[in-house]
């Protein structure tokens, strides 16, 4: 089995992990926060998905992005 093989389920949880956080974040908040969120999230998506090669990395970019954000927030 090959990296590849590996990676594509635990990608998939991520991804639907940042989608989740995406639809949150749009009941929550008004529209112009929404468009902020979700790109903030195809942001995250694309950077996952660079860094999935190794799932580690990945996902400790992951935690810091989601730590930025709630900085973000404040």
């Amino acid at each position: 089995m090959d990296w590849t093989q590996k990676m594509v389920p635990s990608l998939e949880v991520e991804m639907h992990s940042v989608l989740l956080v995406t639809l949150f974040a749009k009941q929550r908040r008004s529209r112009k926060n929404t468009k902020m969120v979700i790109s903030n999230s195809i942001f995250m998506l694309l950077n996952i998905s660079h860094l999935m090669v190794s799932h580690t990395s990945g996902r400790q970019h992951l935690r810091i992005m989601m730590h930025l954000n709630r900085q973000r927030k404040k």
